[in-house]
């Protein structure tokens, strides 16, 4: 090994020391919140093509008003 090598190594393991503790921190935090953000994404998905069902099923008429709540199974009762 020349000098310089020598001189490389020793800093490259220094560095390394110095900051594998912080990177396996920071792994540990995203793994712990992709763990936490996974199901919230899921939710959300399945949230969306809900909502998208409902407004291709169930889309507006032109009786509909905003914000007018009609129970249908109460509709043409008295």
């Amino acid at each position: 090994l020349t000098l310089r090598s020598c001189i490389f190594q020793q800093a490259r393991t220094r560095v390394l020391e110095t900051v594998k503790p912080h990177l396996d921190r920071v792994c540990e935090l995203r793994s712990a919140s992709n763990t936490v953000v996974s199901p919230l994404t899921a939710s959300t998905r399945r949230l969306s093509v809900a909502e998208r069902l409902l407004n291709y099923y169930f889309s507006k008429t032109e009786e509909d008003s905003e914000g007018a709540v009609v129970c249908l199974c109460m509709k043409g009762v008295p």
